[in-house]
């Protein structure tokens, strides 16, 4: 089987952590480059503050790269050894309540034929338009380790409809 479009789904979705990490890291490092440049000119009491703005924001931005790695890892790893798992199930989308700090979270579910419970995210790339909105049965491809459901492939109806 061809696991081409799974792949390029899965590094979109990884490239898509980096593109954050990439738009916000000039940002933290232009108050170091600023501090760099100005800093024969500040008081002692001047560079001290500076410092420990740009200390914190160094420290943020290492934080950063590392949950992005953490976050990436799993992904990369299943785009460069093709670690798709395919299983028959009941397919069904879970929300989670809206917070206030932001929207609704939905994920996939799939509950196997023997009972096991396997939550999917939503992969970055992926037209979403033809995964089912309501509870089915059918065969599921998914990523293993980073767990974004792939592909959903309904059965057809047995009794002719």
């Amino acid at each position: 089987m061809d696991f081409s479009e799974y792949t390029v789904w899965l590094l979109k979705t990884a490239l898509a952590y980096w593109i954050v990490f990439a738009i916000i890291m000039p940002f933290f490092l232009a108050g170091e480059l600023i501090y760099m440049n100005s800093k024969k000119k500040m008081t002692k009491k001047e560079n001290g503050e500076w410092q420990q703005i740009n200390n914190i924001a160094i420290g943020m931005l290492v934080v950063f790269f590392v949950i992005n790695i953490v976050d990436t890892f799993p992904i990369i790893k299943d785009a460069v050894g093709q670690n798709y798992v395919c299983v028959k199930g009941e397919y069904s989308i879970e929300h989670a309540r809206q917070s206030k700090g932001g929207g609704a979270t939905e994920w996939v579910v799939i509950t196997t034929d023997d009972g096991a419970r396997i939550a999917l995210d939503y992969p970055r790339g992926k037209d979403l338009s033809e995964l089912p909105d309501d509870t089915c049965y059918g065969t599921v491809w998914y990523s293993e380790n980073s767990h974004y459901i792939l592909e959903f492939i309904p059965d057809e109806p047995t009794d002719g409809n």
